[in-house]
C-alpha cells in the first residue's frame, strides 16, 4: 500500500508540474504589444481620419516590419487597400488623369475628397495619376497624390514606375518625394534601367547624388548589362564619369557583349573620358566577347585621336593576323593593305564584330584607292553587315559620291535593302546626304 501511495504522489506531482508549465507557457505566449507598433497604429488612424492614406500605408508597413504577425495592422491595412482599390467611374478616371497632367492640386484634392479610390485610377496605357503628375514635374500634385495613397511602385503599360519617369525627366524634387514615400531606389528585379541610369544619361548631378545617398546601386545593370558608368562613357560625359568613379563605380564592369566603359569611350571617340578612365587604372587591353580591345574599336570606328592616345599609353591592338587588314583600311594605310593582301589573300573576307568587311570600312570612310584595291582582290560588293547594310549603304549614309560611283560601276546592287527595308537612296536621304541621294536617284535608285 505504501508503495502505491508513493507512486500516486509522484504521478500527482508530475501532473501539477506539467499544468504549471502549461500555464506559464500560455502566460508568456500572450505577448505584450510592442509600444512602437502601438504608436504606429495610432499614427495610421490619425492619417486615415485626415485622408492622408499614403502616410497610413507607410505606418502600417512599418508596423508589420516590426511585428509581421500583428493582426490589427494587417486587418486595417487590408481594409484601407479595399477602400482605395474600388472601381471608379470612367468619367472620374478621365477627370483625375487630366487634373494630374495639369498639376491642378486644388481640383485634385476636391475630387479625391469625393472619390478617394480615384487616386489609383488607371488610363488606357495603365498610367496612374501619379505617373502623369511626375512626368510633368508637378510637385504639389505629386505630394497630394502621395498623401492620398497613390501606389508609388505602380507600373504603367511600358513597365515604368513613377520614379523612373521622374528620373527620366530630371525632376529631382519629385524623385525625393517619391523616395520619401517608399519608392524603391533599386528595381526589385535586376536587369532593368534604374533611376541612376537616367540621372547619368541626362547628367543631373543633384539627382545622381540624391540617389546615391538613398542607396542606389552604382553598378546596377540595364537590359544590355550596362552600368551607369558604361552609359556615361558612351555619352562622353567626363563629369559623370569622374563622379561615378569617385563614388565607387567599377571601371572594369562588363556588359553582355563584354565591353568595359573604356571600350564605350574609345568607340565613341571620347578622348577626355578615355584619359579619365586610363588614369583610374582601367585595363587598356581588355577584350570584349568578340576579342576586340579598346584600341581596336577606336581604330575601326575612325577615332584617330583616341587611337593615338591609347597607343601612347601602351595599349595593344590585339587583332588576329587575318583581321589586321581591317585596321590598315580604317587608318588609311594603303601600302600596308596591299602588303597584307599579298601575304594573305583571304584577308579580304575579314569582318569586324559588327559584320563589316574591309570594303564596308573603305566605303564608309571614303577611301577610294583602298576600295579599288579591295575590289580587285575579290571583295564582295554585296556583303552584308549585322544591320544588313552593303558597302553601298555606308557610302550613301556617309555622303561619299566617288565611292558610290565606283561601287555602281563595279556592279553593286543599287536598290539592295537593309534589315530595316532601306535602300541606299532611302538611307542617304534619312542621313541628309543630298548629293549622294541625287546621284543614286539619277542612277535608278529607289526609296
Amino acid at each position: 500500500m505504501a508503495r502505491k501511495r508513493t507512486l500516486g504522489l509522484v504521478v500527482s506531482t508530475l501532473v501539477c508540474l506539467a499544468a504549471a508549465a502549461l500555464v506559464a507557457s500560455l502566460i508568456f505566449s500572450i505577448r505584450r504589444p510592442d509600444p512602437r507598433v502601438t504608436k504606429l497604429l495610432a499614427k495610421a488612424e490619425r492619417a486615415e481620419a485626415g485622408q492622408q492614406f499614403g502616410r497610413a500605408v507607410q505606418a502600417y508597413r512599418q508596423a508589420l516590419e516590426i511585428d509581421p504577425e500583428n493582426e490589427a495592422a494587417r486587418r486595417r491595412w487590408s481594409a484601407l487597400a479595399a477602400r482605395l482599390n474600388r472601381p471608379v467611374p470612367k468619367q472620374v478616371v478621365a477627370r483625375v488623369l487630366a487634373l494630374a497632367r495639369r498639376g491642378d492640386a486644388a481640383a485634385l484634392a476636391a475630387l479625391l475628397d469625393k472619390t478617394p479610390a480615384a487616386v489609383r485610377a488607371r488610363g488606357g496605357d495603365q498610367a496612374t495619376p501619379l505617373h502623369l503628375a511626375k512626368a510633368e514635374g508637378r510637385i504639389e500634385a505629386v505630394r497630394l497624390l502621395l498623401e492620398r495613397g497613390a501606389l508609388v511602385e505602380a507600373n504603367d503599360g511600358f513597365g515604368q514606375t513613377p520614379l523612373l519617369k521622374a528620373a527620366f525627366a530630371g525632376h529631382t524634387t519629385v524623385v525625393k518625394a517619391l523616395l520619401d514615400f517608399g519608392a524603391r531606389v533599386n528595381p526589385e528585379r535586376p536587369g532593368r534601367t534604374t533611376a541612376l541610369h537616367w540621372a547619368v544619361i541626362r547628367w543631373r548631378p543633384d539627382l545622381a547624388e540624391l540617389l546615391r545617398q538613398r542607396g542606389a546601386n552604382l553598378n546596377a545593370r540595364d537590359g544590355a548589362g550596362r552600368t551607369p558608368l558604361h552609359l556615361a562613357a558612351a555619352r562622353g560625359s567626363p563629369a559623370a564619369v569622374r563622379w561615378l568613379l569617385a563614388a565607387g563605380a567599377d571601371p572594369e564592369a562588363r556588359d553582355r557583349e563584354g565591353r568595359t566603359p573604356l571600350h564605350e569611350a574609345a568607340a565613341g571617340g571620347h578622348r577626355e573620358v578615355v584619359e579619365v578612365l586610363a588614369a583610374k587604372g582601367a585595363d587598356l587591353n581588355a577584350r570584349n566577347r568578340a576579342g576586340s580591345t579598346p584600341l581596336a574599336l577606336a581604330v575601326l570606328e575612325g577615332r584617330p585621336a583616341v587611337a593615338r592616345l591609347l597607343r601612347r599609353r601602351g595599349a595593344e591592338l590585339g587583332a588576329p593576323p587575318d583581321e589586321l587588314i581591317l585596321f590598315a583600311v580604317a587608318e588609311g594605310d594603303l601600302p600596308r593593305v596591299k602588303r597584307l593582301l599579298a601575304a594573305r589573300p583571304g584577308a579580304v573576307k575579314a569582318v569586324t564584330a559588327r559584320g563589316r568587311t574591309a570594303l564596308h570600312l573603305a566605303a564608309g570612310l571614303g577611301r577610294l584607292l583602298t576600295a579599288e584595291t579591295l575590289i580587285k582582290a575579290g571583295a564582295n560588293l554585296g556583303a552584308r553587315d549585322a544591320l544588313g547594310e552593303t558597302p553601298l549603304h555606308l557610302a550613301a549614309v556617309n555622303g561619299r559620291p566617288a565611292l558610290i560611283k565606283l561601287l555602281l560601276v563595279r556592279g553593286a546592287e543599287i536598290n539592295a535593302q537593309n534589315k530595316s527595308g532601306q535602300t541606299p537612296l532611302a538611307a542617304a536621304r534619312e542621313a541628309g546626304r543630298e548629293k549622294a541621294a541625287a546621284l543614286l536617284k539619277s542612277r535608278g535608285g529607289r526609296i
